[in-house]
């Protein structure tokens, strides 16, 4: 019967999950150290990138919106420079009319197209930035001018309003555009009699612009016509070509649009657009996306290497813990099977003042008390035995 009840103990014994106490205990100190940390620093950090992002989507938009009302203000300052040439000019006026056959009136005896030839020279030396000025009627026939002549470039007016400020193209595709600023030249009755142009070259549009080559870090500018040509870029490569539409497709959306998407560089870049009302003109700002969130990145890196460090000495601490709190029961266990065995006299060393050690204390009162029981049921039993042997002598004898 005895075998019988060990031998069901043995069969249930091993039917239970061999998980031993120090890996639970070290797998539950990771899950609730481990987790927390882990999930706390990653909402952190995407909740971090989050802001960032909107702060920096903000600061882009701002020095793109700056940029834009900068040129649009360089733009209009070069077109008053020359609406100061033309606004009041008699003698200008008297020569226009001397060249197209009108009456001039005393005027017009000595505004004779070489006079206009050298005042236009004279203004386009005062005025240092401009290639050539040039005088032309509605129909677009030059009248004077000053300057290089391969830049005189006319246009025919329709109605009032002429175009200010537009981008021409007069040599070879591959090299940089020019820029023809014009304005009206207006009869006493406030009728626009003809038009005075200036063009300026890249070199020239650039001093116009001064705007420096990375404004904000590597905050890089570009301007763009209504095609999305390039007319202007803070950081121009060797292989720029100012003929082909860039594939920024901040062009097909409206104005304030951030993006990422590949740069004109061939870049990672985060950017943003921005119109130029005056010329209709649009200004992109882009910034590469390693330099917006590298610092953001390297920190998210350093991150993750220290929370693996943390979490190698948590896993170092939690195994020191659970084996100072195993290494009691382990011996217990191996106490309690040796008294199982037989060996009565086993004790275990009690080293703690906590719950195991007072179960050490327990197990050891328990260990003697059974001792003492089981020599005294010993003794009672060789005493019982000896009077058995007595009592069948007597029998014997009887």
């Amino acid at each position: 019967m005895t075998r019988r009840r060990d031998g069901a103990a043995n069969v249930r014994r091993a039917l239970l999950p061999r998980t031993r106490l120090n890996r639970r205990l070290l797998a539950w100190f990771l899950v609730f150290s481990l987790v927390p940390l882990i999930a706390t620093n990653a909402v952190g950090y995407y909740r971090t990138k989050a802001i960032i992002e909107d702060l920096f989507q903000t600061y882009l938009k701002g020095i793109a919106r700056t940029q834009a009302q900068h040129v649009q203000d360089r733009v209009e300052r070069h077109a008053l420079a020359l609406q100061a040439i033309v606004a009041g000019n008699a003698f200008l006026v008297a020569g226009v009319r001397q060249a197209m056959g009108l009456p001039a009136g005393e005027m017009g005896r000595v505004a004779t197209r070489a006079a206009m030839n050298d005042l236009l020279a004279n203004k386009r030396r005062e005025l240092g930035d401009w290639a050539t000025l040039f005088l032309f009627t509605p129909q677009g026939r030059v009248l004077a001018y000053a300057g290089d002549s391969s830049r005189v470039v006319p246009v025919e007016v329709r109605g009032t309003a002429p175009p200010r400020v537009t981008s021409i193209r007069t040599s070879a595709t591959d090299s940089p555009p020019g820029f023809r600023f014009v304005v009206a030249l207006a009869a006493p009755s406030g009728e626009p009699l003809a038009y005075l142009g200036g063009t300026i070259t890249m070199d020239a549009f650039h001093r116009l612009l001064a705007l420096p080559p990375h404004l904000a870090g590597r905050t890089e500018t570009a301007i763009v016509d209504q095609r999305g040509r390039l007319l202007y870029l803070s950081h121009p490569m060797a292989t720029t070509d100012y003929e082909v539409p860039i594939s920024s497709p901040l062009l097909r959306f409206s104005a304030g649009t951030v993006a990422r998407y590949t740069g004109i560089e061939g870049r990672q870049v985060i950017g943003t657009v921005e119109p130029i009302p005056g010329p209709q003109w649009r200004l992109v700002a882009e910034v590469p996306e390693d330099a917006a969130f590298g610092e953001l990145s390297r920190l998210g890196g350093l991150s993750l290497v220290l929370e693996l460090l943390l979490g190698l000495a948590l896993i170092i601490a939690a195994w020191i813990v659970a084996e100072d709190v195993v290494a009691p029961i382990s011996r217990l266990v191996d106490a309690t099977r040796r008294v199982a065995g037989g060996d009565l006299g086993t004790r275990v060393k009690v080293q703690a003042r906590d719950e195991t050690g007072e179960l050490g204390y327990a197990f050891n009162e328990m260990t003697a008390t059974l001792e003492a029981t089981t020599r005294r049921v010993d003794e009672l039993h060789a005493r019982d035995m000896q009077r058995a042997a007595q009592l069948a002598t007597v029998g014997e004898l009887a």
